[in-house]
């Protein structure tokens, strides 16, 4: 069977996308199939295309690489394509599984007020009908039921598979936490609060750093993630090696996680395997997870609540006990829960389902 991934990034990339798109592609190379990565890669002239730098370049960016993989089809027949988010509109719907990671409309209603106005605009209203095209496939998977009422509320699709995204528990895994540290080098004696992901409001970052900030006595942040930030008590450790994930997971005490807007998050569950404790806001998978888990409620926060934030972090870290518990049931859930084998074992079954539709 001969398959076409059709995403806008490689999965060599920094990214939820990119690395379901990695981990899709090695469990299919895998298993047998033969499968080809379409993306921006293989346009020549990526940085000089002018629709590729204008505010339609995502839509035109899957305009292209609908293109290629057609064309490419011709000669290598192609069973299915797996098209991540609107990158399926241009392609054959009666061959292709469209994952839907988010919407661009549910990015905005949760993002609205950090978001400049031509983004609200590209949100709004040139992306929409893109996204409403790719869930014409079929099949149309979200990775959260978080994901799957987005597409149900704003785009009026119902029929949705929901698979929530995997990863990989022989790579994330627990590591004693002062060994990590010494690799990492970041020895201290306060509490190293993570936060991982773009520096940027929809993330969070400004309810991380007034935290911070205002316990400084008591903790350190750690950033990981693209660029330089320039705080007295935020080590800076710029984007970190996948390989490296485990370590960086392990020496931390507890992931802040105060995002405006997630679906199913890879760091939350890249965490959860190595035991990190989490304080998150209430979006995404994560409120699967606190309706499921009674537990787990009080670690799930109202977005942009941050005192609420805050009594949450201090009830974990002042509480051996609780925290010994959270630890060892994180591990367990992502372990049973979300390794990739049974992940990929959902998608194969679409694959293999395709004449009986």
């Amino acid at each position: 069977m001969r398959i076409a991934v059709v995403t806008p990034n490689p999965p060599s990339e920094v990214g939820g996308v990119e690395r379901f798109t990695k981990y899709i592609s090695e469990m299919l190379i895998n298993d047998g199939y033969s499968v080809d990565i379409i993306c921006k890669d293989l346009l020549a002239n990526y940085q000089n295309e002018w629709l590729l730098r204008s505010q339609i370049r995502e839509a035109y960016l899957a305009f292209r690489l609908g293109n290629i993989a057609k064309n490419r089809n011709l000669k290598n027949r192609y069973d299915w394509y797996i098209a991540n988010g609107m990158f399926g509109w241009n392609l054959p719907h009666d061959k292709t599984i469209n994952v839907f990671h988010g919407t661009y409309l549910g990015f905005h209603n949760c993002t609205k007020n950090s978001r400049r106005i031509i983004s609200k605009v590209q949100e709004r209203i040139i992306y929409k009908p893109f996204e409403v095209l790719s869930t014409k496939s079929r099949y149309t998977v979200a990775v959260s039921d978080f994901t799957h009422e987005q597409l149900r509320k704003y785009y009026g699709k119902s029929d949705v598979i929901v698979i929530p995204n995997a990863i990989d528990t022989k790579h994330f895994k627990p590591y004693d936490r002062m060994a990590a540290r010494k690799c990492m080098n970041l020895i201290s004696n306060k509490k190293l609060i993570l936060f991982l992901g773009r520096w940027e409001e929809a993330k969070g970052n400004k309810i991380f750093q007034e935290i911070i900030s205002k316990h400084s006595d008591l903790l350190l942040g750690i950033y990981a993630g693209p660029g330089v930030i320039n705080h007295e008590n935020i080590i800076s450790l710029g984007s970190v090696d996948y390989n490296h994930l485990p370590l960086l997971y392990s020496a931390c005490d507890v992931l802040l996680f105060p995002s405006k807007f997630e679906n199913c998050s890879y760091v939350l569950l890249e965490a959860m395997a190595c035991g990190l404790p989490f304080v998150t806001s209430a979006t995404g998978h994560a409120l699967t997870l606190a309706k499921e888990i009674e537990f787990l409620k009080q670690y799930v926060v109202n977005q942009g609540d941050i005192v609420n934030y805050e009594k949450a972090l201090f009830k974990l870290l002042n509480n051996d006990s609780q925290y010994s518990f959270f630890r060892t049931m994180i591990i367990k859930i992502a372990n049973d829960e979300y390794a990739l084998e049974g992940w990929y074992y959902k998608f194969k079954n679409l694959l293999l389902k395709k004449g009986e539709h």
